[in-house]
């Protein structure tokens, strides 16, 4: 048991009489539990997305330093726009160009998109883009991805992971 508290200003400091709160330290266990293996857990998927210069690539590189997968081929840093890295992977990076470049648009396209363009897309470019993220999870069951172009092509995202893997993304933004 121990009775202090943290006193911003001073550090740590013995509690006042009038508090009456107790800690006790967790007792560990004396056998440990197992550690579930990656290869047990399910397939998870974050998206990373939003406009150009908008903290994605901060929100992604904190994702990295927790230990998260975010690619396997990641973009070069840039010394004059981001030092710490955009955490995008090229191959997820080209791909969303192309899925852009086959509805005629890229990424800078003031356009929308035809809705439900992904539906009517050949099914080899889902088994493609099947087969990228099994590339990608082979390192890590949780997967981060991180890319500008996701806010034009998260449909094609949602439903590919959906019928491919049974899993729905989840998007930070």
């Amino acid at each position: 048991r121990f009775r202090q508290y943290l006193d911003w200003n001073h550090g740590f400091s013995t509690m006042p009489k009038h508090y009456n709160f107790e800690y006790q330290l967790a007792e560990l266990p004396t056998k440990p539990k197992r550690i579930m293996n990656t290869m047990d857990q399910k397939k998870s998927l974050t998206i990373v997305t939003g406009m150009h210069r908008s903290g994605t690539s901060a929100l992604a590189g904190s994702l990295h330093t927790m230990g998260i997968n975010v690619g396997n081929r990641l973009m070069d840093t840039d010394s004059d726009e981001n030092l710490k890295g955009f955490f995008e992977d090229m191959d997820i990076v080209a791909f969303n160009d192309q899925l852009l470049a086959l509805n005629g648009v890229t990424w800078d396209t003031l356009v929308p998109l035809p809705v439900d363009w992904y539906k009517t897309l050949d099914p080899a470019i889902v088994a493609e883009a099947s087969a990228l993220l099994k590339s990608e999870w082979e390192r890590a069951q949780a997967l981060c991805l991180k890319d500008p172009r996701f806010c034009l092509t998260a449909d094609f995202w949602i439903a590919t992971t959906r019928k491919c893997f049974d899993i729905t993304p989840q998007f930070l933004i």
